[in-house]
């Protein structure tokens, strides 16, 4: 043991060097999105019980900041331009879908075709997002690699449609029209583009709400290429 007057012993001198000390860069600090408003026929909705999850328990070396939102369209169009000015590591989307026990990967987002009123009932101008003169990129896909990260997934979990009562992860192009795809296509737009959007299912009694938060957990782990 290191006394207060010698120079310490060799094998803690060691031991030391080999405890690295966490500092704060190595905080890795990711901003999620949720939808807090209850979905379908449930008091819940998934996205946010997950964003619960994981802020009991974000995962090691990882800062987690909610950002839960109303399922509108003006809310989205507030929520983005924060997004940019806070910046993170990493910030992640979150919002439900009701196919039963399918994570969703969104590779796509799109520009036009929102004319599915939110639970205001309102819709964007002209059922789109409007672009500036120069640019006609209606379709925007993340620079996020979906195979290395599902492949990276289904090994850590064995996702293969058996364990977890079926439970799979699939990469999808098809976000369709509504708050959530707007909320992607802008923020995609704005600047976010290594920003994933995943489509969280019902939970049940094999495929559980703390089943897919560790996916999600895990699926952060790799975003920011923490060594857990």
């Amino acid at each position: 043991m290191m006394g207060g007057d010698c120079l310490g012993d060799v094998n803690d001198m060691l031991t030391m060097c080999n405890r690295r000390m966490l500092l704060p860069d190595d905080m890795k600090t990711v901003v999620i999105t949720a939808f807090n408003d209850p979905y379908e026929n449930s008091q819940e909705n998934p996205s946010a019980e997950v964003l619960n999850e994981l802020m009991s328990n974000p995962g090691k070396h990882i800062q987690i900041l909610p950002h839960k939102l109303p399922t509108t369209f003006e809310a989205a169009d507030k929520k983005v331009p924060e997004l940019t000015r806070i910046w993170p590591q990493q910030i992640l989307h979150l919002a439900p879908h009701s196919t039963p026990k399918t994570i969703y990967l969104e590779a796509k987002a799109f520009s036009d075709g929102y004319s599915n009123p939110d639970k205001n009932g309102n819709v964007p101008e002209g059922n789109e997002i409007k672009l500036e003169e120069d640019d006609d990129q209606k379709i925007r896909e993340p620079w996020v690699d979906f195979k290395s990260l599902m492949d990276e997934l289904n090994e850590k979990f064995g996702l293969d449609g058996k364990k977890f009562g079926g439970l799979k992860i699939e990469k999808s192009e098809n976000i369709g029209r509504s708050v959530e795809g707007y909320l992607y296509f802008l923020s995609l737009r704005d600047g976010l583009m290594t920003t994933p959007f995943v489509r969280i299912p019902p939970f049940d009694d094999e495929c559980t709400k703390e089943v897919i938060t560790n996916v999600i957990r895990e699926l952060i782990q790799i975003l920011t290429r923490i060594d857990c």
